[in-house]
């Protein structure tokens, strides 16, 4: 127990000199949290619980299998994510050229309209020079 207090002791001032250095509050929040929960287990009869710490994560070595499955997981990732953008450029590619073809078609349709517009513009003059023409005269 006293080696734990030690330990405890280590962490904690640790966790004030970063406190300090840092400026920020957090690790010292996480340590008087794991104060708390072990005061509040030990209160409540239980064993004293034992943290995982990073040195003991970062030494334990994955299996072979471990990583080649986590390398087999990110091949297939970068694969799936090129395929996506492909598709997605494709997809841009193939909007672009629409675009392009409904606005080419869009301009000979305003140019057909246009000249209609012209031709009904004549036809209309036309008809008013008719109807406007000299005044008939009645020969009895």
């Amino acid at each position: 127990m006293w080696s734990s207090n030690t330990a405890e002791d280590l962490r904690f001032q640790q966790a004030v000199l970063t406190s300090l250095r840092t400026g920020e509050i957090m690790p010292l929040l996480k340590e008087e949290l794991k104060y708390c929960i072990q005061s509040r287990r030990l209160y409540e009869g239980k064993t004293e619980l034992v943290l995982e710490t990073e040195e003991n994560h970062k030494t334990q070595e994955l299996r072979t299998e471990e990583l080649e499955k986590i390398d087999r997981r990110k091949e297939q990732n970068r694969r799936a994510s090129a395929k996506f953008r492909n598709r997605k450029k494709s997809e841009l590619d193939d909007l672009t050229k629409t675009c392009e073809v409904l606005q080419r078609k869009n301009a000979e349709l305003q140019d057909i309209v246009a000249k209609l517009e012209a031709e009904r513009d004549t036809i209309y003059a036309e008809v008013v020079r008719i109807l406007m023409g000299p005044p008939c005269v009645l020969v009895q």
